[in-house]
């Protein structure tokens, strides 16, 4: 019995897709203690470029509008960044569908009007062999795990959300007894926050809170309002992701810094900052002073908004994406966001012009304007 084209095909793109992650999986593994060399990560990007080509309509149709095919591809600076808003209005992914009801994997955050991103994967397993190293290097490097304490709703409440299933992974990795999610929604539950950190305090346990920049700022609202506040033990720290400009005011990074240290008891040098998509498998650090660092399989860069060539010295420019863990849909990425290149670090510093507002820290702050319950 003959075995029809179709199963053929699908049966060698499988064949063709684990290899890959395998490949990905290895180079993830060694990390900062053995990284890819640069020929290493071009000759990852030619075949990670080959696999998206074939199976990537998406992909394939922005790479042809720019000129570009297999030939012309000797490494990832060669691959044109597919812009970020294809993902609000077609499907992007290297597998295909599973049916009429399928649903995204993940869905950006953003504005309840505007369109949001639909990030399909095959599976997750890249995004968590991504996660979890990067955020020990930058977050517990000094030890295995904390008691995490995240403002947010878990991940079964919040099923599409990438910063959900973000946090899920991470308790279940780097969680010590006693972590858990204290929001119901977007806005933290003020009592259960209040009373993790009186027991932290009392016990002298060091406690990692974790959440969207404009959770904190609710989360610190609701603290004054009841005249709390405390002092952390020692090796207490923070991770904030998402902006400072929100719906119902703007907050600024420093004024945010110091009411962590007046009402929580974490000084700015545990507060640690990341910035992630949910078109992206790998995620970015940096310290109080804002600029952000990548991962080894991770390339990026500032580009002109015009040419799309490189910003020049110290100027703003679009920042475009190389992610290597990102198998499943594109790997080349030119986001919205503005930042300037500091050496081997960017600096994020704003959005283009035109894009709308976006991120976990936004969808914070709708809830909380909004009338979300705390």
């Amino acid at each position: 019995m003959r075995v029809p084209a179709a199963r053929t095909l699908e049966a060698g793109r499988l064949r063709e897709a684990r290899g890959l992650d395998a490949r990905l999986s290895e180079a993830i593994r060694r990390g900062w203690d053995a990284p890819l060399s640069e020929a290493e990560v071009d000759e990852l990007a030619r075949d990670l470029f080959a696999h998206q080509w074939r199976h990537c309509r998406t992909a394939r149709a922005w790479w042809r509008s720019r000129g570009v095919a297999g030939a012309s591809v000797r490494g990832w600076r060669d691959v044109p960044g597919l812009p970020v808003s294809a993902y609000k209005t077609t499907r992007v992914a290297a597998f295909p569908r599973s049916g009429h009801a399928e649903r995204p994997r993940f869905r950006s955050s953003g504005t309840t009007v505007g369109a949001r991103s639909r990030v399909h994967l095959e599976n997750v397993d890249l995004y968590a062999a991504a996660l979890v190293p990067a955020f020990r290097r930058h977050a517990l490097p000094d030890c295995d795990r904390m008691r995490l304490l995240f403002l947010s709703a878990p991940p079964a409440r919040a099923p599409q959300s990438s910063l959900a299933h973000m946090f899920g992974v991470l308790s279940e990795t780097c969680g010590a007894p006693g972590s858990a999610f204290l929001s119901a929604g977007d806005v933290p539950d003020i009592d259960a926050l209040a009373a993790a950190l009186g027991e932290a305090e009392a016990g002298a346990e060091p406690v990692f809170l974790l959440g969207a920049a404009f959770a904190f700022v609710h989360a610190l609202d609701g603290l004054r309002a009841r005249g709390a506040s405390f002092r952390t033990p020692r090796g207490s720290r923070l991770f904030q992701t998402g902006g400072f400009k929100g719906r119902s005011r703007e907050v600024t990074p420093d004024g945010l810094l110091d009411a962590y240290e007046e009402i929580l008891g974490i000084p700015p040098d545990r507060v640690i900052n990341e910035y992630g998509m949910a078109e992206l498998a790998s995620q970015f650090y940096a310290r109080a002073d804002g600029r952000y660092s990548a991962p080894p399989w991770v390339r990026w860069r500032v580009l002109d908004p015009i040419g799309l060539g490189l910003a020049a010295a110290g100027e703003p420019g679009v920042l475009a994406i190389w992610d290597l863990a990102n198998r499943s849909h594109c790997f080349a990425l030119l986001t919205e966001d503005l930042a300037v290149a500091r050496g081997s670090t960017f600096e994020l510093v704003g959005r283009v012009a035109g894009s709308e507002p976006r991120g976990c820290s936004l969808d914070a702050d709708v809830a909380a304007v909004t009338g979300a319950a705390t």
